[in-house]
Parts: C-alpha cells; sequence; structure tokens
C-alpha cells in the first residue's frame, strides 16, 4: 500500500487531493518535456499550458489540465514533489486513473486504470532533481517502468515552472 499522506497539508500553500484547479487560480506556466523509450519506439512530447504552482518548505505541488499531447486528454494532473527523494503525478479523468510514484533507486508500485482495465507497474527512478523554490523552478527525472518484472520502458520528465 502506497502512503500518500504527504500529499495533504492543511497550510494555505498546498492544494489537498480533494481540490480541483477550478478551486484556486492558475498563477504559472508550465512546460513539461517527455521522453519514452522502448525496445521499438521512442516518443518525445512537450506540453506547455497554465496551471497552478505551490510550494512550501520541501513540499511542491503543481497542477494542469492535460492534453492529447501527452495522450491524457482532458485529465487533471498533479505532480507533488518532495525534496530529491520523492515524486507523485495523479491522473484523474473519465475513463483513466494513474498514480505514478517515483522514488530514487526504490523500486515502487502504481496503478494504471484504463477503459479496458487496471493493470499494476513497477518504477524505479535512477535520477530526481529538484530545483524549485517560491519563484518556480526545475523538476527532471529518469525513470524505468516494468510490467510484470519485464521492461516497458525508460522515461524522462522535464517539468519547468515559471510563476505569472
Amino acid at each position: 500500500m502506497i502512503n500518500n499522506e504527504f500529499l495533504i497539508d492543511n497550510g494555505d500553500n498546498i492544494i489537498t487531493t480533494t481540490e480541483s484547479t477550478n478551486a484556486k487560480k492558475e498563477n504559472a506556466i508550465i512546460k513539461i518535456n517527455t521522453t519514452y523509450i522502448s525496445q521499438d519506439d521512442e516518443d518525445v512530447s512537450e506540453l506547455i499550458t497554465k496551471g497552478i504552482y505551490r510550494q512550501k518548505g520541501s513540499l511542491t505541488q503543481i497542477i494542469y489540465q492535460d492534453s492529447e499531447t501527452t495522450g491524457f486528454y482532458d485529465c487533471e494532473t498533479k505532480i507533488t514533489a518532495r525534496n530529491d527523494k520523492f515524486v507523485s503525478i495523479l491522473r484523474r479523468g473519465e475513463n483513466i486513473g494513474s498514480d505514478l510514484m517515483v522514488q530514487c533507486d526504490k523500486k515502487l508500485y502504481s496503478q494504471y486504470t484504463t477503459p479496458v482495465g487496471s493493470i499494476l507497474i513497477g518504477v524505479k527512478a535512477s535520477l530526481i532533481e529538484n530545483s524549485f523554490d517560491v519563484d518556480g523552478g526545475r523538476l527532471h527525472m529518469k525513470y524505468t517502468i516494468d510490467m510484470n518484472g519485464s521492461f516497458v520502458s525508460d522515461n524522462e520528465i522535464d517539468v519547468t515552472v515559471e510563476l505569472l
């Protein structure tokens, strides 16, 4: 079982898991570059969108609406990062839900829900670099995904946030 308690903070600066983007004003430009490499395919995408950025102490949260560019059309995505140690990417949409948990040098298991069912994947990061502060910043991650112990893909995500 994955412990998500750090996602909820009763302070004014962190959005809880029950809030949505509509509850807070967009205050940032979010740029996300993603590289996905499987055994026979490589896909690179870029998304630039407005969203919500919150930072308090060692905890950073970014919330935005995904698009067809990322393959998660009409999903709300919440990225929560704690230092260089842990990142969660939660996506919620009509028929899609994913809870991707990433930690350096430790394999974590995450659930993906699709219109045809749910799958459990293993995720292990080789790199998490978090330079977020109250003025925005950058998150860079490299991680590998497997399913039932078999390699699925190597992934690299670079998230840059500039405040409006």
